[in-house]
């Protein structure tokens, strides 16, 4: 179950004070780093997944490639609240041109079977989901994503991060947009209660 709080920002203004800004609401925030996260949404042709209420994401954070199925926004207001199950890709499926995050924007392969992921319940609910149709490129977005660690005296509580967001669709850079996203750590209930 993934809990975490979000908002646009429309202002770059607010966006770098956030940057710098060293307490939130009477937490302490770290310096911060730096993190270039990239993200590919995927469908079947038929968008099943879409249907089913979740969306499918291939993340490549430089270190790890996770291939995840979201549950659709449950909540309200900016608190979101969602199913998410994740599995962390094989470096051998990587390495194969049809998983390559290279790949997904080869015009040529767009396409990637369900197949080739490791056995466990993500695989299967995928596969039930698509009924083992192949999965097809819809958009990706590039982040430049600050990262800080927000604290309460000693008690690390969630993650915070500002992220500068571009989307790209075959290639081609739609525009951006700043977001900031507060997750938090430990109990459901423990982070619901720091969000709010």
């Amino acid at each position: 179950m993934e809990i975490e709080a979000k908002f646009v920002l429309d202002d770059p203004d607010i966006f770098q004070q956030l940057k710098t800004s060293q307490t939130l609401a009477g937490y302490t925030i770290s310096t911060g780093k730096i993190k270039n996260v990239h993200d590919y949404y995927f469908d079947t042709s038929e968008r099943l997944i879409l249907q089913a209420g979740y969306a499918c994401r291939i993340r490549d954070d430089g270190k790890k490639i996770k291939f995840t199925l979201k549950g659709l926004n449950k909540g309200k207001g900016i608190i979101h609240r969602r199913e998410e199950l994740e599995i962390e890709l094989p470096d051998k499926l990587w390495s194969d041109k049809t998983w390559s995050v290279k790949a997904c924007f080869d015009m040529s392969n767009k396409d990637l079977s369900l197949n080739d992921l490791p056995a466990g319940e993500i695989r299967d609910s995928f596969l039930q989901i698509t009924h083992g149709d192949d999965l097809h490129l819809l958009f990706g977005l590039t982040q430049k994503r600050f990262v800080r660690i927000i604290t309460d005296a000693d008690r690390v509580v969630a993650e915070f991060s500002l992220d500068d967001v571009h989307v790209s669709v075959d290639e081609v850079n739609l525009g951006g947009f700043y977001e900031n996203a507060i997750s938090g750590y430990g109990s459901v209930f423990g982070t619901k209660r720091y969000l709010e």
